[in-house]
């Protein structure tokens, strides 16, 4: 990326990135004219804005979340689980939150869990609901 769009409470800020620093699944930036901590904390809890045509192809079994989140969410014998709300990363795997009519299922995203996943259909398929449901 050369350009850096934050979306913040009040506007939408265009920043030039000078410089990029990979750190295993993390990267810093250096974004033009933030040259110090102070201006940094301004952009703070700022929305990072990337335009689909410059996501990076996925690998097979790899989502955005934002394709994910709105996705119903069933088990393979056809029961209505609810909807995808959030995904919670946890280094390991991911955490899927799934709100069924205001009560959350956490559903690890491994393969023990997750049967399928249709982005364009809007449906993930789970194998079992079994002690994850409160």
């Amino acid at each position: 990326m050369k350009v850096l769009r934050i979306r913040l409470v009040k506007d939408v800020r265009n920043l030039d990135v000078e410089k990029v620093v990979v750190h295993d699944r993390w990267l810093s930036m250096k974004l033009a004219g933030v040259d110090d901590r102070d201006t940094a904390a301004l952009l703070s809890g700022g929305e990072v804005i990337v335009p689909r045509s410059e996501l990076a192809e996925l690998s097979d079994n790899e989502y955005y979340i934002d394709d994910l989140v709105g996705c119903r969410v069933v088990t393979e014998t056809g029961e209505e689980a609810g909807v995808l709300s959030e995904v919670w990363p946890q280094g390991h795997h991911d955490l899927w939150v799934v709100d069924d009519d205001g009560k959350e299922i956490l559903i690890p995203a491994v393969s023990e869990h997750i049967r399928s996943v249709d982005v364009e259909r809007h449906l993930i398929v789970v194998r079992t609901l079994d002690g994850l449901r409160n």
